[in-house]
């Protein structure tokens, strides 16, 4: 075996041409392949670093029927789950608590959650230093307490192993550090610290993610007519929040992954088609290059090689072009995805998680491997069944089943334009996906907008604070070059803080409480809309006459008057005991008058349905964690990024604040489909590039094949142009017949990836008739020259050479 892998590298040294061509041709396919299996690795198939991690579920409920719900969890439903005592071993909530954390003088934002008993035991993973919460923590009005985690450990406190004792300060309330969480722990995304929370005894307030670790065995399924039961008893207690709700039960692995799976999923099924196209390619090269080694085969076999060292031979020359092809590959996969990653992909659910570990190369040199002895079975099949005595005797000029070579080679062919019309289609698919979702209108427009996300600590506990801070705030930033400063309790595409609320309406009196009307609550300042170009469709704006002192007012969207209000005024319009006025130190319910309708605004993300919304002023609800919106007269206010924090800090400087660009609001929402897109139009071009060279080394070879027959025509008075178009119709067949199949293929795989692709048909004429076509004319521009030197080849030499 040995000797055979020396003669083999010994003939492919001497041929150095169709080495390199068929390894870099290998490598493409290979490269592709190990990269996407790297992520895919990864993002789906590395369990979480938790043990057990299958047995923990993110919980969510939902209205079967479309009503609009936030999807968090109360109280009672948690409960209900913990009720399953001889099937759900822990259940833990979540409420997200942002802090601003004071270090050392230095106040900055904390991605903080605080959390219910037995919160880190779901999880089960040991902290790295301290003991974490106990029972006590989790009583009412228990001294707040901290948990860490090991990046902000690392990053604020320098990895100190007295960290655990000390007093921080979490928005001016002091708060004890009890553990640091595992290097690996990160539940939910991106938390910095975890802060103890009693629950409430009993409430279906919808304010808390959830989470569950069941027994092994235990499954979802299962557990579905328990907690349908468990829910029908929710509705008849609690009719207007719970009746028709159901629990919604997700892996804790496809939850914080998401859609991102399948994006990855599709792009790794391309590069499956990719790799075929490659291997195709070079097992045409193979064949050709077999059919010019007759002479060689024929003195092999004279010297005494039997049939079956002749196939190892070509079998071993395949695998060894394979694997200069797979170092390549790897190499090139591993430059290519440190690049994806440092260009902004790393923020992505887990994949910064990705590296070129055992699996990886061991994924790397399966492939490699498979595709070494793919590519030398068609040669191997061939060599099987040659006449080693025409050979002989014929000292390789002419072969029985050369015929059939050729008929094999135009297979190929087909099968590669097929393929690669697949490919450009799906490429084709998510690039109209992402310029379809780009088309979207938001309902705002962030173009020339800077928004900071300020985080009000907890020193200010009424309007009227809130309301001076925020005055001066405006002023400040205005005299530092701002035209338009308004704030919101949370923008569009960013994380939801927003609650939902219950209405009542005034013309809809003894309504179902089933029936009740229901969406966000968003607060807002003045000026809003106008800052983001959310446009206006009824009534008026909210103006700094609707403070604490003045009646309730509300704006609601689109969406709302469509599903509660229909035909009705909604100007016309008020909700019943909506808003709160303060009588006597106490807060007094008051109706409030609908005096606006703005337009839909997709707050959830791009190309879902926009929610039943209802603004509210922050004079009349105040809120402490608010971003600002503000413009410029030159429409580029990141220039005045350090005049902005000045005013900022001069105004108070413990209210930390976080700038960005709002525009980019737009961009982290299309990340995941840039990426896709992205992958899969470099797949289509690789796949075009292939098919060009495949169809072009086969017509070569055919046109090499018959220059006696052509000689012969010409002899007979076949014109050039006869010559030209009969090559060339030979290519146009094979790359039409590959056309054919390749639109169906498109076509059945457009089906399977249509719930994954925003508003683009499987049949889509556009993207199926381009990718055809494409494909065509790089087959058709292969075939150019070997028709055109076939066409003007000397007859004589090719009589001669015959």
């Amino acid at each position: 075996m040995v000797s055979t892998f020396a003669s083999a590298a010994k003939t492919l040294i001497h041929q150095r041409s169709f080495l390199i061509t068929a390894s870099v041709t290998l490598a493409i396919g290979i490269g592709a392949a190990t990269a996407l299996f790297s992520t895919v690795d990864a993002v789906v198939l590395k369990p979480l670093p938790y043990p057990r991690a299958q047995d923990i579920y993110t919980v969510r409920t939902y209205y079967p029927n479309g009503r609009f719900t936030s999807g968090l969890v109360g109280v009672e439903e948690l409960d209900g789950l913990k009720a399953y005592s001889d099937a759900v071993i822990r259940t833990a909530a979540t409420l997200r608590s942002d802090v601003g954390l004071t270090v050392d003088d230095v106040t900055r934002q904390a991605v903080a959650f605080s959390v219910s008993e037995g919160f880190f035991e779901v999880f089960a993973l040991p902290y790295s230093i301290g003991q974490g919460f106990t029972a006590g923590d989790h009583v009412l009005l228990a001294p707040r307490t901290v948990v860490i985690s090991h990046r902000l450990w690392q990053s604020a406190f320098g990895g100190r192993s007295d960290v655990v004792g000390r007093t921080v300060s979490l928005s001016g309330h002091p708060g004890r550090v009890v553990a640091v969480a595992a290097p690996d722990f990160d539940v939910p995304a991106g938390t910095d610290l975890w802060l103890n929370m009693p629950l409430p005894p009993s409430g279906v307030g919808h304010v808390y993610e959830a989470y569950i670790r069941v027994k092994p065995g235990v499954t979802v399924e299962s557990l579905r007519p328990r907690m349908a039961a468990t829910m029908e008893a929710l509705g008849r207690k609690y009719p207007d929040q719970e009746k028709d709700r159901a629990y919604r039960l997700v892996s804790l692995q496809d939850d914080l992954v998401g859609d991102l799976r399948a994006v990855l999923l599709i792009v790794f099924a391309a590069t499956g088609l990719l790799l075929a196209l490659a291997i195709a390619n070079v097992t045409n090269l193979t064949l050709a290059r077999g059919t010019g080694r007759t002479r060689e085969i024929a003195i092999r076999a004279a010297l005494g090689a039997s049939r079956r060292r002749l196939v190892t031979l070509l079998v071993a020359e395949s695998v060894l072009t394979a694997i200069c092809g797979g170092v390549m590959g790897v190499t090139a996969a591993f430059v290519g995805t440190t690049l994806l990653l440092r260009a902004g992909a790393a923020h992505l659910p887990r994949l910064a998680e990705v590296s070129f570990d055992l699996r990886v190369l061991g994924f790397a040199l399966i492939a490699t491997t498979l595709t070494g002895v793919l590519v030398g079975i068609a040669p191997a099949v061939r060599m099987a069944d040659t006449d080693i005595a025409a050979l002989l005797n014929e000292s390789g000029r002419s072969v029985r089943g050369s015929r059939k070579t050729r008929r094999l080679l135009g297979a190929f062919v087909i099968a590669e334009v097929a393929i690669a019309v697949a490919l450009v289609a799906g490429a084709g698919r998510l690039i109209r996906s992402f310029d379809n979702l780009q088309r979207t209108d938001p309902g705002f427009d962030p173009r020339g907008v800077l928004a900071i996300d300020v985080l009000l600590p907890y020193s200010y506990n009424s309007i009227q604070r809130v309301d001076g801070w925020w005055r001066e705030v405006e002023r400040q930033l205005r005299a530092s070059g701002a035209t338009q400063v308004a704030a919101a309790s949370a923008l569009p595409l960013q994380h939801e803080w927003d609650t939902s609320t219950f209405v009542d309406i005034a013309s809809q009196p003894g309504a179902l409480p089933e029936k009740r009307p229901n969406g966000r609550l968003r607060r807002i300042t003045p000026g809003f809309f106008s800052a983001l170009g959310i446009r206006l469709h009824a009534g008026r704006a909210f103006s700094d006459t609707d403070n604490a002192a003045a009646p309730a007012v509300v704006i609601v969207n689109q969406a709302f008057v469509r599903r509660f209000l229909g035909s009705a005024d909604p100007l016309g319009e008020r909700f019943t005991g909506f808003g709160f006025v303060m009588i006597d130190g106490k807060p007094q319910r008051r109706d409030a008058a609908v005096v606006g309708v703005v337009n839909d605004v997709q707050y959830a993300g791009l190309g879902l349905a926009p929610e039943p919304t209802v603004y509210v002023p922050i004079s009349q609800v105040p809120a402490n964690r608010q971003t600002i919106v503000l413009t410029t007269p030159d429409g580029k206010p990141d220039r005045l990024i350090p005049q902005l924090r000045r005013a900022l800090r001069n105004v108070d400087p413990a209210v930390p604040a976080d700038l960005h660009p709002a525009s980019a609001l737009v961009s982290a929402a299309l990340e995941r489909q840039r990426v896709g897109m992205l992958l899969m139009t470099l797949f289509g071009i690789a796949a075009l590039a292939l098919s060009l060279v495949g169809v072009f080394g086969v017509i070569s070879y055919v046109v090499a094949q018959r220059a006696g027959e052509m000689a012969v025509r010409q002899a007979l008075g076949a014109s050039r142009s006869h010559i030209f178009w009969l090559i060339g119709g030979h290519g146009g067949r094979l790359a039409l017949s590959g056309a054919v199949i390749g639109l169906a293929l498109a076509w059945w795989m457009g089906r399977l990836v249509s719930a994954y692709v925003f508003h683009v048909k499987p049949a889509d004429p556009l993207i199926l008739v381009t990718s055809a076509g494409l494909v065509s004319v790089a087959a058709a521009c292969a075939t150019l020259r070997p028709a055109w030197l076939a066409a003007t080849r000397d007859a004589r030499m090719g009589l001669r050479d015959s």
